[in-house]
């Protein structure tokens, strides 16, 4: 098929995406540019793959989980299905187009260390999202780390889930060597940042031998001495062949942060089963700010204060750049608090009010009223893309013994991911009951999380009734 692929340009796609020019392809799969088929359509990379009994819906579901994940260095699916050239049954995926890739600067030249580093960050960043959501890249490659409007993204058509199979029949040295006996890993996805690295610095992988990518047991590759440290260790650490020995994604943060061992000794959980033309911008450009106005809440007074304006009416803008993220261990979480006496809860009101009880930074105590408080925790990498204030209420609804039952969103912010650490944040509090007439009673809170550089600040609210 590949020698076929120019054939269909010029053809348009559900009436949304022309097939403007051709960028590559296999024998299975080809790329083509969209410029759009409408007037204003965004630029869009489309990918056809033939479509088979055997293939057809395993792909489309791998596409439907990767199109809801979010991240802003994960590159966003635009729109994925099935159509039908001349005769021809293909599946069809949209993305966002990327102007450069790795691939087409390492040829080239190779990159110098803070390039390398403002690389690894984004990258680190993403993996660490993707695992922890159960899910592997499972296809890290030089032309899989992209540049879209000068910001380094990771392509998305080929995530998958941890512990299956990876749906690609040809393999080569950027797969580890488990590859032929064991489903998809996170320890996979570390392989592949050490022969990313590898390559990065000396234009070439290390030798890996047929046998080892069947598996046998070998001594690990070779690490090439030019490269410099503190990268030499994290390659070496990655290019374990076997995978319990590989650093996770949070080591080989915890290194490139401090040149140091990381605190952390855990290794990867694997499961055996059977079986440049302009230069890469985004590798020197460190941060490219990217303003959005978003509705947001804003309410003032203390603990003994009036009640303020009901969030409805109060609103506040926020930018929020989407630059170079990093992956860094996480914090511990803060210690649980002596419960408060129930007398502290509010006494219910004949009319509907907002009684305010404090605003706090992530180390002030918490307030009378609220037994655990729990914060959210992004990355040091995901605060660095935040300019201002990134602002989430959230109103929970707490049982008669003071557990959250339901967390629902006032004001979502710009930002899914900051978002989602909010809304599984206020999930996990727990509140003093609220009392009427001597007995315990349900009642409603509402959380206003304020993000910045410098931290993550709460405003508990308790509504009375």
């Amino acid at each position: 098929m590949a020698k076929n692929w120019e054939q269909w340009r010029g053809q348009v796609i559900q009436g949304k995406f022309r097939l403007d020019q051709y960028l590559g392809g296999s024998d299975r799969a080809a790329v083509f540019l969209s410029e759009g088929a409408q007037p204003g359509a965004q630029k869009a990379a489309v990918k056809l793959v033939l479509a088979t009994p055997a293939n057809a819906d395993a792909q489309l579901l791998r596409w439907k989980q990767a199109a809801n994940l979010s991240h802003p260095h994960l590159m966003r699916i635009l729109e994925f299905g099935r159509c039908d050239l001349k005769g021809a049954n293909l599946l069809y995926l949209a993305t966002e187009y990327a102007d450069e890739s790795l691939a087409q600067i390492l040829p080239q030249r190779p990159l110098a260390p803070s390039e390398a580093q403002e690389m690894l960050r984004p990258v680190l960043d993403v993996l660490a999202y993707l695992h922890k959501a159960g899910f592997v890249h499972g296809h890290l490659r030089p032309s899989n780390v992209q540049a879209v409007s000068d910001q380094l993204k990771l392509s998305s058509d080929g995530i998958v889930k941890i512990n299956e199979p990876s749906g690609r029949a040809k393999r080569d040295s950027y797969d580890p060597p488990e590859t032929a006996t064991m489903m998809t890993s996170p320890a996979g996805d570390v392989w592949s940042v050490g022969m990313l690295l590898c390559e990065a610095f000396t234009q070439q992988l290390p030798p890996v031998s047929s046998a080892a990518i069947d598996n046998s047991r070998l001594e690990d590759p070779a690490v090439p001495a030019s490269i410099p440290e503190p990268f030499q260790e994290i390659v070496r650490n990655c290019l374990r062949s076997d995978p319990r020995r590989r650093w996770t994604v949070e080591r080989i943060d915890g290194w490139l942060q401090s040149g140091l061992p990381a605190a952390s000794t855990d290794t990867i959980p694997v499961t055996r089963e059977p079986s440049a033309k302009r230069g890469f911008l985004i590798l020197i450009v460190a941060v490219i700010v990217i303003v959005a106005i978003v509705a947001g809440i804003e309410m003032r007074g203390s603990h003994n204060g009036p009640s303020s304006d009901s969030p409805a009416q109060a609103s506040s803008q926020v930018q929020e750049s989407q630059t170079q993220s990093q992956s860094v261990p996480q914090p511990a979480p803060q210690p649980e608090p002596a419960r408060q006496p129930a007398s502290a809860a509010a006494s219910p009101s004949p009319k509907p009010k907002t009684e305010r009880v404090s605003r706090r930074s992530d180390t002030a105590s918490v307030p009378a009223g609220i037994v655990r408080q729990v914060m959210p925790e992004p990355s040091k990498g995901a605060r660095n893309t935040v300019h201002g204030k990134i602002r989430i209420a959230v109103k929970v609804a707490v049982d008669s013994s003071g557990n959250v039952t339901d967390v629902t969103f006032v004001s979502s912010g710009p930002s899914k991911y900051f978002a989602r650490l909010a809304h599984d944040a206020a999930q996990q509090w727990k509140f003093a009951p609220a009392q009427m007439d001597g007995q315990n009673i349900a009642s409603e809170w509402l959380l206003k999380f304020a993000f910045s550089r410098k931290g993550t600040e709460v405003s508990p609210s308790r509504v009375a009734r």
